[in-house]
């Protein structure tokens, strides 16, 4: 089979797994992206409802599907201070059904040509997003999308587990509280992590290096705080490495740090983080003609590529490059004996570079 068809076969397989299961995030993401090929570029746009069963549900969809729309580039979102201050003068429901003149007065106050407006309907276990574009001046439809959304932990966060209920009186507190220092804050969310992996590992110590393997572990918390796709926290780690030949090299690293994830996509994010590192590294030739270890102190630098990151399981490929200073200790054995010898001692620099491929955990909201 040709490259072209295998890339083709790949694509295919990934686009069928994207329509089995669109989380709403996903799903607004889609509905943004048809209705921008239906809008004439430089229009002024309000998205003024999202409807659903909950407030907190119709404000986090509202949010969304403006922060979508703005890194378009492409059109004039109406800013939503704009938006909840009309809707307050004109005592505009905040969820629920909602008449087309009432949508319309809106968008003539706010100055848009094109209003958006939708509902997040229950259909058995799954839920049904429905929207709409519509003319200001003319009430006529302009373009429309509908899309069947499954159940995810932001769903059943502000929703609760396959019910149109709200979510509960301390949650809405909750969101009130973080949108006081952030107005465009949807709630925190806690994406935690625990992740192994094995892999390749190149190290250097003053004259001697070593090539062979490395068994690392990590665990990131993160924390996420409105619409930013950034996360932040601390991470801790820990790489176990030897070569080929075990009994020539081994040796091991503790890293503790801040850390930031990215959330990229649904398909692909990364988790970085800078930090300290404690090690222990030790040489044996195959003659036994000398041994050397060293205990050294520097930094890090951890770059975490994560596929499938909304799942609860996801494949991760980790980079990890360090550089310390150490206590250099060397016994050199005279002749072969081990009756006679001598140590030297010295401050060495070492650096390396793990390479590795394995599979994390996910907490809370997964990215």
């Amino acid at each position: 089979m040709s490259n072209k068809k295998i890339g083709a076969a790949i694509a295919a397989i990934l686009c069928a797994a994207t329509l089995y299961a669109t989380d709403i995030e996903t799903a607004l993401k889609k509905t943004v992206n048809q209705f921008s090929t239906s809008i004439d570029e430089g229009t002024t746009i309000a998205i003024v409802e999202i409807s659903s069963g909950s407030s907190q549900m119709s404000e986090f969809m509202l949010n969304e599907m403006t922060h979508d729309f703005v890194k378009l580039r492409k059109f004039k979102v109406v800013d939503r201070a704009n938006l909840d201050k009309i809707k307050k003068e004109l005592d505009f429901q905040l969820s629920g059904e909602v008449d087309m003149d009432s949508i319309q007065q809106l968008g003539a106050k706010l100055g848009a040509s094109l209003v958006i407006h939708g509902k997040l309907s229950s259909i058995g276990k799954k839920y049904r997003l429905v929207a709409q574009v519509l003319d200001v001046t003319t009430a006529s439809i302009i373009d429309t999308s509908s899309l069947d959304v499954t159940p995810n932990k932001t769903t059943n966060y502000l929703l609760g587990p396959n019910t149109g209920k709200e979510y509960s009186d301390s949650a809405s507190e909750y969101l009130d509280m973080v949108r006081g220092f952030n107005p465009r804050a949807r709630f925190i969310m806690y994406k935690g992590d625990v992740w192994a992996s094995i892999g390749y590992r190149k190290n250097y110590c003053d004259d001697l290096s070593a090539d062979g393997y490395c068994i690392s572990a990590a665990n990131y918390n993160l924390f996420n705080i409105g619409m930013s796709p950034f996360s932040f926290g601390f991470m801790e780690g820990v790489s176990i490495n030897y070569d080929s030949n075990f009994e020539s090299y081994r040796g091991f690293n503790v890293i503790v740090g801040p850390a930031i994830g990215f959330d990229f996509s649904n398909f692909l994010n990364f988790e970085l983080s800078p930090g300290l590192k404690y090690g222990k590294d030790e040489w044996l030739d195959e003659d036994g003609n000398y041994f050397a270890s060293s205990n050294n102190f520097g930094f890090s630098a951890n770059v975490t590529a994560k596929f499938f990151p909304r799942k609860l399981t996801s494949l991760i490929i980790a980079f990890q490059y360090d550089v310390s200073v150490g206590l250099w200790e060397k016994y050199e054995h005279n002749h072969n004996s081990w009756g006679y010898g001598s140590y030297k001692t010295g401050n060495a620099a070492l650096h390396g570079l793990n390479i590795t491929i394995g599979a994390s955990v996910n907490f809370g909201n997964a990215r």
